[in-house]
């Protein structure tokens, strides 16, 4: 189920935070959706792991995102102003921590269930879906000035 003023809110956010606009701190203010999964995930998959959560920074200097995450921000961004569910398994909290543990114990021989999603196009499930939401950027609405 899509919660739209949910996804509306992180797409914000994640830019926020992607552009140093806003701390680390700041960010975790935010409050995720428990209605739509991709809020969830995108926060605890995606933005969560490129961060101090003990210290307050910004995402530069040390901390700065590289081309490809900020690509994976722009991507999620997108997601979220789009109308696609989301389609992945959870991969956050104790469902995403047991598939780590499946893999160590096992010394690497289990691997995760095959899936049929493209993985380079997360959190979109194929690229079609990816290519589809290019055509309607959100932000490139092409508006002219007035006046």
């Amino acid at each position: 189920m899509i919660d739209r003023a949910a996804r509306e809110s992180l797409a914000e956010h994640l830019r926020q935070l992607a552009s140093g606009t806003i701390t680390n701190f700041e960010f975790e203010e935010h409050r995720s959706s428990r209605t739509d999964p991709a809020v969830h995930e995108i926060a605890e998959c995606l933005a969560w792991p490129h961060y101090d959560d003990s210290l307050e920074h910004r995402l530069d200097g040390d901390y700065a995102l590289t081309d490809g995450r900020r690509k994976d921000f722009a991507r999620a961004v997108l997601f979220l102003k789009s109308d696609f569910e989301y389609r992945w398994p959870k991969r956050s909290g104790l469902v995403g921590w047991g598939g780590y543990f499946r893999r160590v114990f096992t010394f690497g021989l289990s691997k995760p269930k095959a899936l049929d999603g493209e993985v380079r196009f997360w959190p979109f499930w194929s690229e079609d879906d990816y290519r589809a939401a290019l055509k309607r950027q959100p932000y490139l609405c092409g508006h002219e000035k007035s006046g």
